[in-house]
């Protein structure tokens, strides 16, 4: 089955984050912090789904931030996560980024 790799990047400072996938709550994270070296704040987190069509929902509470993505996924994805100061910008790959 494919998995969607979520890489969160640069912009988090403490912030908890919410995904579903379908509707379905997958994956929250707490305290996430974007590390002033690289810029990355976690890059471990994966969700297996089933081949096809997928909504992806990226949610940050406390700023209030909700950002819908739509995937197919015919294999892995990667998906890149970053925060501005009043939105989630995404970037969907289909072959791994060259770091982490």
């Amino acid at each position: 089955m494919p998995r969607l790799h979520l890489h969160f990047q640069e912009g988090f400072r403490g912030d908890d984050v919410v995904i579903r996938v379908d509707g379905e709550e997958c994956l929250r994270l707490a305290g996430l912090q974007s590390k002033p070296a690289h810029g990355y704040a976690d890059l471990k987190n994966s969700v297996e789904v089933a081949e096809g069509a997928h909504a992806v929902e990226i949610s940050i509470p406390s700023r209030q931030i909700e950002k819908r993505i739509d995937v197919d996924a015919k294999g892995d994805l990667y998906i890149g996560i970053g925060l501005g100061p009043d939105e989630a910008r995404v970037r969907i790959r289909h072959d791994a980024p060259g770091y982490g």
